[in-house]
């Protein structure tokens, strides 16, 4: 989908002359929030979620997803976690085609412990994928160096989610195990990670991402966040020059009157930022 812009005549034309060394971005991720059977909030404590939709075209493109529950919020099991949970990650697509999709991830546990907690480890995470897909590993991380291959929508993740093809996980599975095996809190790991389309399947069409389930396990209970994606960073491409004197002058005009500007529709909208 694109964002819909106006544009005069005059800066059409001023624009179709920019200088070779402009850039322009190439098709761009999106993101969106949605829903598990109909639900648009799941989780321990639930959350909204979303997804990201990209294809070919989007190789060497990435975006964050983010996680955080505020101090003071509570499990289904009545705990109140004391601190912000939070971690981040880079989710970036280095290879797409209409059977397979390579992903290298980055992510992180920021989460502060302070002194009222003794952990707060990370010992799963995962998503759905459609067209449904299983995963393996094409170089483990650190701490988190397995994978249940998927089983289709089938699969679970603890915190009601469903329909979660890949689960990447330290321990014993999604659900947990000892928690001294997770990335504990201010550290990093890095993955890659292969999709194949299941039989029947294919990407031919793009592919979406969905939900991010995570699980925290604490001093103080466990909790299963939904991840909010964001900030996806396009790859440039060069625009062929038809007038350098003409092209500048527009380019500055654009800038001026758009700057970096970002655009966001909240609610069931998409939410796109493009470099």
């Amino acid at each position: 989908m694109k964002i819909n812009s106006f544009f005069p005549a005059t800066l059409v034309a001023a624009g179709v002359a920019i200088a070779t060394s402009a850039v322009t971005p190439a098709h761009a991720i999106t993101l969106t929030t949605t829903t598990l059977n109909g639900d648009p909030t799941v989780g321990n404590p639930p959350q909204q979620l979303w997804q990201a939709d990209f294809n070919a075209s989007d190789v060497g493109q990435s975006f964050n997803v983010n996680w955080f529950l505020p101090a003071g919020s509570a499990n289904s099991d009545g705990d109140i976690i004391p601190v912000d949970l939070s971690a981040t990650s880079n989710w970036t697509i280095t290879s797409f085609s209409n059977t397979q999709i390579g992903l290298d991830i980055d992510i992180s546990n920021t989460t502060s412990l302070g002194t009222l907690l003794s952990n707060a480890n990370i010992l799963s995470f995962g998503f759905g994928v459609d067209p449904n897909a299983t995963a393996t590993l094409s170089q483990a991380g650190q701490t988190f160096d397995l994978v249940s291959a998927g089983q289709g929508g089938q699969q679970s993740f603890p915190g009601g989610f469903r329909q979660v093809d890949v689960c990447i996980f330290s321990a014993n599975n999604c659900a947990g195990g000892n928690v001294n095996l997770g990335l504990i809190a201010g550290a990093s790991d890095t993955l890659s990670v292969l999709l194949t389309a299941n039989s029947g399947n294919n990407f031919s069409q793009g592919a979406s991402l969905a939900f991010f389930p995570l699980k925290f396990q604490t001093s103080e209970g466990s909790y299963e966040l939904a991840g909010v994606p964001g900030n996806p960073t396009p790859v440039p491409e060069p625009i062929t020059t038809l007038g350098f004197g003409v092209g500048v002058a527009g380019a500055s005009l654009l800038k001026w009157k758009y700057g970096n500007k970002e655009m966001k529709k909240k609610g069931n909208s998409l939410i796109q930022s493009e470099v």
